[in-house]
């Protein structure tokens, strides 16, 4: 038996459209601390995370760690409703896999749909890269696209520096160059800096995280030399999406 209620179903379907921009289907695990996901792509540069802590949940019971492999189209036929702040979501397991109820706590409506899953009883222990991120920073997730878009016209590829209290992206080829100076306040809203490095990264693959991350207004992005980055992408009511971006290396 499964049961969990989230505060906020729009924050549970702007995670879930977030994924959905890079895969169809998933398998959602309900554990004892909390409901995830995984999604590696099949060339391995770039791994997605679901995490919604059992501590956000107002309810939150299971007899036993499970895992529920759904479409994401299906879901987001009913989560798609769930455009009023004041709507919950409720998921319970079924015979069949789970079923997913929506109610608006104002008007009381509800929408309900049965979905048809795989169950996982074997969980999978997920290990995030664990590596040397000395550099972090927090910042509009527009403002972050906005400097991949330009990059873009340049190169396939972009580098990311952090050094002297300033990140900077630059890339280079065929005679043209681009350069963006972000600094505290302008228009970073944190910035910590251990050891300066710098690493290089798909420009591509950048863009289908900041666009599957587009819910969240504020990204945390954290980085090393030469090693993945991790970007970090909340929403208000607890729960958020960890995408993981190898790097490009010469």
């Amino acid at each position: 038996m499964i049961k969990a209620i989230y505060g906020s179903a729009k924050d549970f379907y702007d995670i879930i459209q977030g994924v959905s921009n890079v895969t169809d289907s998933i398998t959602l695990y309900f554990t004892e601390e909390e409901v995830m996901s995984r999604y590696l792509t099949e060339d391995k540069t770039l791994m997605v995370l679901l995490k919604i802590s059992k501590e956000y949940m107002e309810e939150y019971i299971i007899e036993k760690p499970l895992g529920i492999k759904i479409q994401l189209n299906e879901l987001k036929k009913v989560l798609n409703k769930a455009k009023s702040k004041s709507a919950v979501i409720n998921i319970e397991e079924t015979d069949a896999g789970m079923k997913i109820t929506v109610r608006d706590e104002k008007t009381g409506l509800k929408s309900s749909i049965y979905l048809k899953g795989e169950k996982i009883t074997n969980i999978e222990n997920v290990v995030e890269p664990k590596v040397g991120l000395t550099i972090s920073f927090t910042c509009s997730g527009n403002i972050i696209k906005n400097v991949v878009d330009e990059a873009s016209s340049i190169s396939e590829q972009i580098q990311i520096e952090g050094d002297d209290n300033q990140i900077i992206f630059s890339t280079e080829e065929s005679g043209r160059g681009y350069k963006a100076y972000l600094v505290m306040d302008k228009p970073l809203k944190g910035l910590e800096i251990q050891s300066s490095g710098k690493s290089t990264y798909g420009v591509e693959v950048l863009k289908t995280a900041l666009k599957a991350s587009a819910f969240s207004e504020n990204l945390t992005v954290r980085f090393g030399n030469n090693i993945p980055m991790k970007i970090e992408a909340p929403v208000q009511s607890g729960g958020q999406l960890i995408f993981w971006i190898a790097p490009r290396l010469s």
